[in-house]
């Protein structure tokens, strides 16, 4: 699956023609190409681990009371899935506009969002740290003192 997720990037698509283009030109020998595809997955793993140890200390730094929890992990992960329908749609309006060629400023926003992609994915990373902050700050005022999820059992 990540095989087929990667072939679906431009970036791998990019090195793919890089290194068509440099060996008909005879300029790079052969096997040094593929060290582009080897620092890509190098970039990528790097990058998908630092999202793992991040989402690992969000979900960690859950508070001890059980309340507190419950509302502290809804929060982060309605913020994932609303950052997730947001990159989503982002995509999907700039394949409509590609293939449709629609007209105006709202698709021109699109189209510059598109564009720069790496802007959108440095606002998420701001966006999801600014949102852990923030439920981190407020959830121990919210709920003040330990307040248990359930009713112990008499």
């Amino acid at each position: 699956v990540g095989f087929l997720f990667g072939l679906g990037f431009d970036t791998s698509s990019e090195i793919g023609l890089l290194g068509v283009v440099a060996v008909s030109r005879g300029h790079v020998a052969r096997p040094c190409i593929l060290l582009l595809p080897a620092l890509f997955m190098g970039g990528m793993c790097l990058v998908d681990t630092l999202n793992g140890v991040l989402m690992a200390w969000a979900y960690g730094r859950a508070l001890e009371d059980s309340m507190q929890r419950l509302y502290y992990n809804l929060f982060l992960t309605t913020t994932s899935g609303f950052i997730a329908f947001a990159v989503g749609s982002v995509e999907l309006l700039g394949v409509a506009n590609a293939c449709e060629g629609f007209q105006g400023s709202f698709w021109d926003m699109i189209a510059t969002i598109n564009g720069n992609f790496e802007i959108l994915g440095l606002a998420v990373i701001g966006v999801f740290l600014l949102s852990i902050c923030l439920a981190l700050s407020c959830f121990v005022r919210v709920f003040p003192g330990g307040q248990p999820l359930e009713e112990p059992a008499k």
